[in-house]
């Protein structure tokens, strides 16, 4: 049995591609950051499993394997979204 817990951080970003207005009125300059948003995330995964073999003949090997993967992807939604000049462009 295999048993994985990876807790996972992902950030992007975004640049601006020309002077870009914020909803207070600011101006984001060009090539300035724009989106900032950590990811927080969380993977879980278990796999049971059997496996069998026997020698049916001489040197022949049978073999048998029977498993199941269940696997969950958790993300925390309301990550924060901001530049790294501290600009909000909601």
């Amino acid at each position: 049995m295999d048993v994985v817990y990876q807790p996972i951080r992902s950030t992007t970003w975004a640049v601006a591609s020309a002077p870009t207005a914020t909803s207070g009125g600011n101006v984001i300059p060009l090539a300035a950051g724009t989106i900032e948003k950590r990811l927080p995330l969380l993977e879980r995964a278990v796999s049971p499993g059997l496996q069998s073999r026997s020698r049916a003949v001489a040197h022949a090997t049978a073999a048998l394997q029977l498993g199941l993967v269940v696997r969950s992807v958790h993300y925390k939604p309301g990550a924060a979204e901001t530049s790294s000049r501290g600009y909000t462009t909601s």
